[in-house]
C-alpha cells in the first residue's frame, strides 16, 4: 500500500510540471506589453527598453520559463509590476476570501444536492423526479454571473436585506461576514449543485438496483435502514469524486462571482493582473489554482478506502 501511495504521488510530479508549462505558454500569449503600461504612452521607448530588461520582458520565452521555473522550485512566484509586492504576499491576503467562498459555495452545493438527488432516487418518476429535474436543468443554463446579479437586485437593491457586494472580514464579526458571503455563495453554490443532485441520483438508481440491496430488503431489513447504511454509502465513491472535482471548479470558478460581487479574492485579483498585463501575478495565481485542484483529486483518489472498505489500493502489477 505504501509503493502505491508513493506511486501515485510521484505520478502528480509531470502534471504540475505540465502544468507550469501550459500556464506560462497562456501567460505568454496574452497581447500587450507591461512594460508600457508601466512606463506609460508617453515613455520615450529608452524608458520601456530599460524596464523590458528589467524585468526579463526582452529575454526568448524559453529563457523566461526557465528563470521563472527555477524560481518557482525555490518558493518564488515573482513579484508584481505595479505594487512590488511578492506574488504570496498578495495571495495570503486574497487566498482566504477566495478559500471561504469556495467552502461556503461547496457547502450550499451538498445541502441542496443530497436530500434532493436521494428523494429524486427513491421516488423516481414522481413529481418531485420530474420537478428536480427540471429545476437541475434551468440551474445548469443560468449563468452565475446572472444570478449573482439577480440577487444582489433582489436581496441586496430592492429588500436591502443583505450587502449588495463587498467583503467584511471575520474579524469584525461572523454575522457580518456570512452577510457578505451568502450571496455570491449562492450564486457560485447553486450551479454546482445541480451537477451534484444529476450524479448522486445516477449512483443511488445503480446502487438500488443491485442484488445486495434486494437480498437486504428480503431479509426484512428496513427501508431507512438499506437506503442509508447500504444505497447511500456505496453511492459516495462517485459522489465523492464529483464533489472533489467541483471543489477545484469551484476554487477557478471565483473569477467571475468576485468581480460581480467586489469581492478581493484571488479570481479578482488574477483578473485584474491579466488585464493589467501583470504576468508574474497571473501566472502565480493561475498555477496556484491548478496545483490546488490537482492535488485535491489526488486526495479525494487515496481517500475512497476510507469510504468504502471495499475498495484497496491494491498493489500495481510488475
Amino acid at each position: 500500500m505504501t509503493r502505491y501511495l508513493l506511486l501515485r504521488v510521484l505520478g502528480v510530479i509531470p502534471t504540475l510540471l505540465g502544468i507550469t508549462i501550459l500556464v506560462f505558454g497562456i501567460t505568454y500569449l496574452i497581447p500587450g506589453d507591461p512594460a508600457l503600461i508601466i512606463a506609460g504612452t508617453d515613455a520615450s521607448p529608452e524608458v520601456i527598453d530599460q524596464l523590458r530588461r528589467r524585468w526579463g520582458l526582452d529575454q526568448p520565452v524559453w529563457v523566461r520559463y526557465g528563470i521563472w521555473f527555477g524560481n518557482i522550485l525555490q518558493g518564488n512566484l515573482g513579484e508584481s509590476y505595479f505594487s512590488r509586492q511578492t506574488v504570496v504576499q498578495l495571495v495570503g491576503n486574497a487566498l482566504p476570501v477566495t478559500l471561504e467562498l469556495a467552502i461556503l459555495s461547496l457547502l450550499v452545493a451538498v445541502v441542496i444536492a443530497v436530500p434532493a438527488g436521494i428523494l429524486s432516487a427513491v421516488k423516481v418518476g414522481s413529481w418531485f423526479d420530474v420537478a428536480a429535474a427540471a429545476v437541475s436543468f434551468v440551474g445548469l443554463s443560468i449563468p452565475g454571473f446572472w444570478l449573482g446579479i439577480m440577487l444582489i437586485y433582489v436581496f441586496g437593491v430592492y429588500f436591502q436585506i443583505l450587502p449588495a457586494g463587498g467583503f467584511t472580514p471575520l474579524e469584525r464579526g461572523l454575522v457580518a461576514n456570512l452577510q457578505s458571503m451568502i450571496l455570491p455563495a449562492i450564486a457560485l453554490g447553486t450551479f454546482a449543485s445541480t451537477q451534484l443532485m444529476r450524479y448522486l441520483r445516477a449512483s443511488l438508481l445503480d446502487v438500488l438496483n443491485a442484488d445486495y440491496i434486494r437480498t437486504a430488503r428480503a431479509k426484512g431489513v428496513r427501508e431507512w435502514a438499506v437506503l442509508v447504511r447500504h444505497a447511500v454509502r456505496n453511492a459516495l465513491i462517485p459522489f465523492t469524486t464529483v464533489l472533489g472535482v467541483q471543489m477545484g471548479y469551484l476554487l477557478g470558478g471565483t473569477v467571475i462571482i468576485e468581480s460581480v460581487f467586489a469581492l478581493p479574492g484571488m479570481g479578482r485579483l488574477v483578473l485584474t493582473a491579466i488585464l493589467n498585463r501583470d504576468y508574474q501575478v497571473a501566472t502565480g495565481i493561475i498555477l496556484l489554482i491548478a496545483a490546488a485542484f490537482v492535488l485535491i483529486n489526488l486526495v479525494v483518489d487515496l481517500l475512497y478506502p476510507v469510504l468504502d472498505p471495499r475498495v484497496r489500493l491494491a498493489r500495481p502489477e510488475g
